[in-house]
């Protein structure tokens, strides 16, 4: 990533990187999950689902 070159990091900023990345994954997984499971409202629903068609 930084094509070899040193590049400090301080650990603070890689946790807080760590836990942004986790917190988005947890989000979609909750998402689709509860997408799935039919949670959502319809209208809402429909929505999200046409924009996944779209996107494929």
């Amino acid at each position: 990533m930084d094509k070899g070159r040193h590049f400090p990091i301080h650990q603070k900023v890689v946790c807080e990187r760590c836990r942004a990345v986790f917190a988005e994954l947890d989000l979609a997984q909750d998402t689709c999950a509860r997408l799935a499971a039919g949670e959502w409202p319809k209208a809402i629903r429909d929505r999200i689902l046409r924009s996944i068609k779209s996107e494929a």
